[in-house]
């Protein structure tokens, strides 16, 4: 009867173990929703300070500010009122370099974050439930891109916003330095090339004012991965603009 209690427990143990075992595996192949403070930020005269400065997201979804930078950052995130007016929301310990913050947005709105000692390192947050995500894998590489666009359904005339995130399949994390091309064809087939550049830590963003309804298909070619030109590969969605209710 002890055997066959202690070989139960042993079982059940075992059971535990690989259930935990296989948790981070499934959690992490999602893209991360990481901003990151980027090398030499402290320098004002940079062009660049962060990876990405206006950020969509859903409600309920973890933001993380990741330091790559070699000095320690404060970031205090603000809530915007109805009367317009700055509310502190949360501020973050230090964060040492290699090191993160995390925060859960879990009410929809626009907010600003800033750090204490830098305020020119600076973005927005935009929460909001009206986000569409796809993810798709790139026709040439074995690169998953992930493209969030908010409205879910656009509105001509009115800003869409979108948020590129390249995903490495093997590592199943953000694949950092990707040049790539993201366009946008309409229905007759016309196509406007958005922008072309070096997205140096896997996330990007961008902005579009469609002019018409009708069916859009936003595509995404990447040229280079890791500094090596590769075979050109595209990833194509479909999007549909709709008239104000």
């Amino acid at each position: 009867m002890i055997l066959a209690v202690f070989g139960n427990s042993v079982l059940l143990l075992l059971s535990i173990l690989i259930f935990q075992a296989f948790i981070p595996i499934i959690s992490s192949a999602f893209a991360q929703e990481v901003i990151t403070i980027l090398p030499g930020s402290t320098d004002k005269n940079r062009p660049r300070f962060l990876d990405i400065t206006f950020y969509p997201i859903e409600k309920g979804k973890e933001l993380t500010w990741f330091n790559d930078d070699n000095v320690g950052h404060k970031i205090i995130i603000n809530s915007i009122t109805e009367d317009n007016k700055t509310k502190l929301l949360t501020e973050s310990e230090i964060i040492k370099p290699g090191d993160a913050f995390t925060y859960i947005f879990k009410d929809e709105g626009i907010y600003h974050f800033f750090s204490s000692a830098y305020p020119w390192i600076k973005g927005t947050i935009f929460v909001s439930d009206d986000i569409s995500t796809v993810t798709k894998t790139d026709s040439k590489n074995d690169i998953d891109v992930q493209l969030s666009w908010a409205p879910s359904s656009p509105i001509p005339g009115q800003e869409t916003h979108f948020k590129i995130i390249f995903i490495n399949k093997e590592t199943e994390e953000n694949q950092k330095h990707i040049d790539y091309r993201f366009s946008i064809y309409d229905s007759d087939g016309k196509k406007i090339d958005l922008q072309s550049p070096h997205s140096g830590w896997g996330v990007e963003s961008a902005s579009y004012i469609f002019e018409r309804e009708g069916e859009f298909k936003p595509m995404i070619s990447i040229f280079s991965v890791d500094f090596i030109p590769v075979e050109i590969g595209s990833t194509e969605f479909e999007l549909t603009t709709t008239s104000a209710p």
